[in-house]
């Protein structure tokens, strides 16, 4: 019978290495006299009853974290605005086990704004919907991802019920206050991501990277989420290509989920972060002495 350990003592420290262990001393004889390998390098394709990838997800057992992992399963995650932001945050969350990604947003890709956008875009996606090229896009790695080509408003917010989790990736201040005061109302939690760029000295760019969770035990009055557009001139509002801090941004989004789901470790229970590019600086809300690096 197989077993991790014997007499109470662990004999392996996972399956992974077990495995690995019986196949290296069974093999040895045929791969010293005639050079072959056990290993096929064959994909291997996932049980869809049990999986929503495409591949078998065989990295967390071998890292020794399935666990971990799996506490993101069954989570249905929506995502308000697929653009720099937002495409980066649906790149990232859909290598994790969640159980539908739904997708919102009615824009087209333009050629202007590919490039900021995850991975190499061409041509074949100009004038496709946002949604619907990222969900087929990455119907290659994952299924249950759900494209809703609408922009959400005062009039259609209810389709968001249901998610247990939404990132808000906008730049429309209106439509931030309503998906902000549905959300809280339907005590659904969400991450709120903003980016703002200016020129600084040199004809160099300088600006703030912005990450804030909001809970429904939070009290939203209290929150400082930017429902004013701002001034219409400034360099974000003009698609100035900035794909790094979009994919940082969408980065800081996601590790501050992960912290809320329990996955990673939150030990400050920081709900709000903004990282300063020119300083290098991450300044957290609820801070402490050691909060601001």
């Amino acid at each position: 019978m197989l077993s991790l350990v014997r007499g109470g003592q662990p004999l392996y420290p996972n399956w992974h290495r077990k495995l690995l262990t019986y196949i290296t001393r069974i093999s040895a004889p045929a791969m010293e006299k005639f050079g072959v390998t056990a290993a096929t390098k064959q994909p291997v394709i996932a049980d869809h009853t049990e999986s929503v990838f495409v591949l078998q997800e065989t990295w967390s057992s071998r890292v020794g974290i399935s666990d971990t992992i799996a506490r993101l399963k069954g989570l249905k995650l929506g995502i308000v605005g697929i653009g720099g932001t937002g495409a980066h945050i649906l790149d990232l969350v859909s290598k994790t086990p969640v159980a539908e990604i739904h997708l919102f947003d009615a824009d087209i890709i333009e050629q202007h704004n590919i490039w900021r956008l995850p991975g190499a875009v061409g041509p074949e996606a100009l004038n496709q919907t946002k949604v619907a090229y990222f969900t087929q896009k990455y119907s290659d790695l994952r299924r249950h991802i759900v494209p809703h080509p609408e922009n959400v408003d005062d009039t259609n917010a209810a389709t968001l019920n249901g998610l247990d989790f939404v990132f808000l990736a906008i730049d429309n201040g209106a439509a931030r206050r309503v998906i902000a005061a549905h959300l809280h109302a339907q005590r659904i939690p969400f991450i709120d991501v903003g980016q703002g760029l200016y020129g600084a000295d040199g004809g160099t760019l300088a600006g703030l990277v912005r990450t804030t969770l909001v809970t429904p035990d939070m009290d939203l009055a209290t929150i400082s989420l930017p429902y004013d557009d701002g001034d219409p001139n400034a360099l974000y509002k003009q698609n100035i290509q900035t794909v790094d801090m979009n994919a940082l941004n969408a980065a800081f989004a996601v590790i501050l989920w992960k912290k809320h789901a329990l996955q990673y470790a939150h030990i400050k229970k920081e709900t709000h972060g903004l990282y300063t590019i020119a300083t290098n600086k991450i300044a957290n809300a609820p801070k402490d002495n050691d909060t601001e690096t």
